[in-house]
């Protein structure tokens, strides 16, 4: 009779401790679970060696996890007390316990993702690293003219600007050669290593590329890629883009100007795709107007589909082309028609 009660009462205190277990892994997967409210990113620079309680409580204090005490627990039961990465992290707000530290394992928070358009300028590039916060726009400049200059006398340290400069004038930069991507940069990126990043991935999908191997027209990839990047503002399609090769270059061999409103805009720094009788008389080589040839430099950073467009162009018998209101490129054989275009696409 006593054995049996020994029985039911141990028993009895097993389901209790069984229920608070499981109350209490409910909880604390609840807890886990439970993301914190969402708002800004927050900057948490981790120290080698500091401890995951003061880790914990700074975490805590700017609302990027709801207990100091969770995190230290989480981290002791799942054995990655030791395994937080130091270095200057970026965590957004609105993520739960294991997602934050999730990111501090990973060591790759403090990274930052930018996205590079077809056609930005070096100029435009090195804002937008201002505005990610990596580095001043000016220090990118510097950089770059640092870089241009080192390339023209020696290649800098990758043999991959040799080519890119190849008969390239004195005054050439590095525009032109900063390929149009999305990247991830760590906190503490220069702007030299920014830009060698850029080029680097330049250099590969150029190489990668039968298309660009194969077919240069006996053209240096300097002036492809100058022709290349005033067709990725001229024109939006492939075929346009073809067709509008197929002209400029036979102007080019023909020794007429180019006639391009993009490389008029990239020296006056505009977004004008028909400028006035008054800009067409701007004196400068990247007055394609003004002055018969290529210009001194690429107008922007073009990407693959245009490269390709500038080194296998299109054949025809138009000579005049434009961009109407709506985008479309409307091509045309006379400069009669050319003029009727205007009228009908532009006014």
């Amino acid at each position: 009779m006593i054995m049996n009660k020994v029985i039911r009462i141990t028993l009895i205190a097993i389901a209790v401790i069984f229920a608070g277990l499981l109350i209490a892994v409910t909880l604390y997967g609840r807890a886990l679970s439970a993301k914190t409210a969402p708002g800004q990113a927050r900057q948490i620079t981790i120290e080698s060696g500091e401890s995951i309680d003061r880790i914990g409580g700074r975490l805590e204090s700017a609302g990027l996890i709801r207990s100091a005490f969770l995190f230290k627990i989480y981290l002791y039961l799942s054995g990655r007390e030791k395994k937080i990465q130091a270095g200057e992290y970026l965590l957004p707000a609105g993520k739960d316990m294991k997602e934050i530290v999730a990111l501090l394992l990973s060591g790759r928070a403090s990274e930052r993702q930018l996205l590079i358009r077809e056609g930005e300028t070096a100029a435009e590039i090195g804002a937008a690293f201002e505005k990610l916060g990596l580095f001043t726009a000016a220090d990118f400049e510097k950089a770059a003219r640092t870089i241009a200059q080192q390339a023209k006398t020696g290649c800098g340290d990758s043999t991959a600007w040799c080519e890119f400069m190849a008969g390239a004038p004195d005054v050439a930069s590095i525009e032109g050669s900063l390929f149009p991507d999305t990247y991830r940069f760590a906190s503490q990126t220069t702007p030299a290593q920014a830009i060698e990043k850029l080029h680097d991935n330049f250099d590969r999908k150029l190489a990668n590329d039968p298309a660009v191997k194969a077919k240069r027209n006996g053209e240096s990839l300097y002036r492809v890629i100058i022709m290349a990047s005033i067709l990725e503002h001229e024109v939006r399609t492939e075929d346009d883009m073809k067709i509008a090769a197929g002209i400029f270059w036979r102007r080019l061999a023909a020794g007429q100007a180019l006639q391009s409103d993009a490389t008029l805009s990239y020296i006056l720094d505009d977004k004008v795709s028909a400028h006035s009788k008054a800009d067409l008389e701007f004196d400068s080589p990247y007055n394609t107007y003004k002055y018969p040839g290529l210009p001194p430099g690429p107008i922007g950073n073009p990407g693959l589909i245009a490269i390709r467009a500038a080194i296998e162009p299109i054949a025809t018998d138009y000579n005049y082309f434009l961009t109407a209101k709506d985008g479309k490129t409307i091509f045309s054989k006379t400069f009669e028609e050319h003029k009727r275009n205007k009228t009908k696409y532009l006014n």
